[in-house]
């Protein structure tokens, strides 16, 4: 059985390229023939403004130049991919690679506010034969209040498709009321498919020798808050702050990697003794490896992250919600673990009647 898989892959984002390795890894892994449709608009380049894109890479330009280089070491290393490569919808749409399943997730690929939520390439509208399956797996919308316009495409294509599965409970219902007798499931993002153990295939080396506290922020902030936070946490454990995440530092730190790739990534949060972020996966793998950490909740699609604190009980580690640090012991890492092995397994088993792995 051939499954094809198109989701964000190639974009310079650690968690884009994360999840699109997970998914593709559980499903390897466990005897289904995967590819990623070598899909890459040009604003997945861009980041959609491709004038600010252009000055950055010239201001930062050694920088974007390596850790560019790096990414595609990694998509080469570890990414199946079609061999065929698409720069536009239409090149899809007029010789699409062919599969028995078609999958569409994960990431924010349905979220309109973005260029690819309003790409009818994530929608799976290039397939056009009733033969084969279409489904998504733990797509995200990114918003918790929808109107009518939000799920437009959704509602144009969803009802081609056998199954779908997102990312946000939130969601579902809303989902459900424009797709007729389609099943509308939540399950787990594809990073907690895999034991922490697969992860260490692709984990670099430990990169900062002293012990440090990591900080993740992509998107602007209360600098003077996050500084004296931070500050607090690294001169109570006597930690090094390292920054990470964007070509300018959001905080005052020690170290600043600019041309950080996933490998780099998974590392830097594996050998922190504490992580800040308002990074979705950035939390998520502050799960996976049991680490110390606060999430900054996003204004516009928090919900992506308040939703996993919630089911872990953790929402006192959302920024702004303590009065004092907050820690996690091991007894209750323990607790947590059991939470999150529950919801991958019924991911799993959800997604197995999807798609018959071993």
């Amino acid at each position: 059985m051939k499954t094809l898989t198109i989701t964000l892959h190639d974009t310079d984002n650690c968690g884009s390229s994360l999840q699109a390795f997970a998914l593709q890894h559980f499903l390897i892994t466990h005897g289904i023939d995967n590819e990623i449709i070598d899909y890459v608009p040009a604003y997945t380049q861009n980041n959609g403004n491709p004038f600010k894109t252009f000055i950055r890479n010239i201001i930062f330009r050694k920088s974007y130049l390596q850790r560019r280089k790096k990414f595609q070491n990694f998509i080469n290393k570890n990414l199946k991919l079609t061999k065929k490569k698409y720069k536009t919808y239409q090149e899809l749409k007029n010789n699409p690679p062919q599969a028995d399943i078609y999958i569409t997730g994960s990431d924010q690929l349905w979220n309109n506010s973005y260029a690819c939520g309003n790409d009818e390439a994530f929608y799976l509208a290039f397939v056009n034969s009733e033969k084969v399956k279409k489904i998504s797996y733990a797509v995200s919308i990114g918003k918790c209040n929808i109107n009518e316009n939000d799920l437009k495409l959704v509602k144009e294509y969803g009802n081609n498709f056998q199954w779908i599965s997102l990312r946000e409970k939130v969601n579902v219902g809303d989902v459900e009321k424009v797709v007729n007798k389609v099943p509308v499931v939540h399950v787990c993002d594809p990073v907690l498919l895999n034991d922490a153990k697969e992860y260490d295939k692709i984990k670099k080396f430990r990169i900062i020798e002293e012990k440090y506290i990591l900080v993740y922020v992509a998107q602007a902030i209360n600098k003077l808050e996050l500084n004296r936070i931070v500050k607090e946490i690294a001169e109570e454990n006597g930690l090094k702050i390292v920054f990470i995440g964007t070509y300018r530092s959001k905080c005052d730190c020690d170290f600043h990697i600019k041309d950080m790739d996933p490998g780099d990534f998974l590392s830097l949060i594996y050998n922190a003794e504490y992580v800040i972020s308002n990074s979705f996966h950035a939390t998520m793998f502050s799960l996976i490896y049991n680490k110390q950490f606060i999430a900054i909740l996003p204004k516009e699609n928090g919900n992506r992250i308040s939703e996993i604190l919630e089911l872990t009980n953790l929402e006192n580690h959302a920024f702004g919600k303590f009065d004092k640090i907050p820690y996690i012991t091991s007894e209750e890492y323990i607790e947590i673990n059991k939470k999150l092995k529950i919801f991958k397994e019924e991911s799993k088993k959800t997604l197995s009647n999807q798609i018959e792995y071993k």
